[in-house]
């Protein structure tokens, strides 16, 4: 098959600087050309990074592209010069796969795309009913799908449910069981943004910090407004809050093996996300999950497809009005017990290999072939 992937205008796929969809997608990209597939990735260009080459066996197409502002009506208006740009030099495929806003509104009416496959990766903003002509609508959880079906109930025949994936490689549990004694870190990897509920964790953590006074919290991530962050004065913030206690903040970093080392240096990860339609199936609790971390996060549909409470990881409520306390206590059950937190450490990492790279890209090119053999005769694809 011909297999063209374009990602959205703010970031792209490494080596530039990548969110966590354009990694996924650029690993994605790999698995299906070593599969034997014809793939091309679209994506933002960059300074310093080649209009064109070849990576892996992968075409990338590096065009147009803008700084993110943090302002959804101007950041949409930027997604739709981005997307517009694109399609001028669009390559003939046979399925083209984008999460883009705008682009799959006007790709959908250019035989040369082939068939249009959305992968929603974030809650819907009304936009849905835009996208009558695509094939498919793919969602990485099943919370994504039910808002998309609420949103537009005749969506769903043509509605999947695929998973992100994690790179299964990399994200590995360490040589040696995590030591039990001395210092101790609570990891959250991500962005620094008030929707993440960092404030929360930082809460949470002051009322576990004097009874165990081994303890730290670091905070890994971008800040940059550019990278998806909540900017510089929030990043003051949290320090406000944190000063005082064992509290340290940290670069992103896009080295994946380095960053699965931090993991792997880690005894608890806290993702303690508040985004109710913002979070879609968070790559970094997997991650975590994978180097023998049982993740402690909040109580969001999102999670629930592949953390299993008190089995994988373990959830609390932070819509309540003792959000903070809850989190510790969750916390405090897996630093006071080494024990539990090995065992479903332990189940985690089974649970995770579930959704390896490999194992999704089949899910993904599994469904390219059944629709390129179905709708042969329409080069939209529509159902």
């Amino acid at each position: 098959m011909q297999i063209t992937i374009v990602t959205g205008p703010f970031l792209l796929p490494p080596p530039g600087p990548a969110g966590a969809v354009e990694k996924i997608w650029a690993k994605l990209a790999t698995e299906f050309a070593a599969a034997g597939h014809e793939v091309t990735l679209v994506s933002r260009a960059y300074p310093g990074l080649c209009a064109a080459e070849t990576v892996n066996g992968v075409r990338c197409l590096r065009r147009s592209g803008f700084q993110r502002t943090g302002c959804f009506p101007v950041d949409l208006l930027k997604d739709l010069l981005y997307s517009l740009a694109i399609l001028r030099s669009l390559p003939s495929a046979d399925i083209t796969v984008t999460n883009a806003f705008w682009l799959p509104v006007f790709a959908s009416f250019l035989s040369r795309a082939g068939i249009i496959y959305i992968n929603v990766q974030r809650f819907p903003k009304g936009q849905m009913r835009l996208y009558w002509r695509a094939a498919v609508l793919s969602a990485p959880s099943q919370a994504v799908r039910n808002a998309v079906l609420s949103e537009w109930p005749g969506a769903a025949p043509r509605l999947r449910t695929i998973p992100n994936p994690y790179e299964d490689a990399v994200f590995q549990p360490p040589a040696e069981p995590r030591a039990s004694a001395g210092p101790q870190t609570i990891l959250y990897a991500g962005r620094l943004h008030p929707e993440k509920g960092l404030e929360l964790l930082i809460r949470a953590f002051a009322i576990l910090s004097p009874r165990y006074p081994h303890l730290c919290l670091k905070l890994l991530g971008p800040v940059s407004v550019r990278l998806g962050g909540g900017g510089e004065r929030y990043r003051r913030h949290l320090a406000g809050l944190a000063a005082g206690m064992p509290i340290s903040f940290a670069d992103p970093i896009s080295d994946p093996h380095r960053l699965a080392d931090e993991y792997r240096a880690a005894h608890v990860f806290c993702y303690p996300s508040l985004a109710e339609r913002g979070e879609s199936f968070p790559v970094a609790p997997l991650e975590a999950m994978a180097t023998g971390l049982a993740p402690v996060v909040s109580s969001l549909d999102c999670f629930r497809d592949f953390v299993i409470d008190g089995e994988t990881g373990l959830f609390f409520d932070h819509r309540a009005t003792d959000a903070p306390a809850r989190l510790a206590s969750q916390l405090e059950s897996l630093v006071s017990s080494p024990d539990r937190a090995r065992r479903l450490g332990t189940a985690a990492v089974a649970k995770a290999a579930e959704f390896s790279m490999r194992n999704v890209a089949a899910q993904f090119l599994s469904d390219f072939g059944e629709l390129v053999h179905t709708h042969s005769g329409d080069p939209n694809g529509r159902p």
